[in-house]
């Protein structure tokens, strides 16, 4: 099997990350970002992606792009800190 990835970019750090998510636009994809060690994690779920759906089509808005960026620290760095 061939596993295909794609680039994001992460406006908040103006840097590019490779991405599992195949779908590209047609789907949310969410970033955690944490702003102690600068790890980055992908998130993917049914529940956000449906709402930002919702709340989009409520708007009349036409996303260009669906990139969620949440920044804050993970939990080794809110343990740590």
């Amino acid at each position: 099997m061939l596993e295909t990835t794609v680039a994001h970019r992460l406006a908040s750090r103006n840097a590019y990350i490779v991405s599992s998510n195949v779908a590209g636009d047609r789907t949310t994809t969410a970033f955690l970002i944490c702003e102690a060690c600068g790890d980055v994690n992908e998130i993917a779920s049914p529940d956000v992606a449906d709402t930002v759906t919702r709340v989009l089509r409520e708007q009349g808005y036409q996303p260009r792009s669906r990139i969620l960026e949440i920044t804050g620290r993970c939990g080794h760095c809110r343990d740590v800190h």
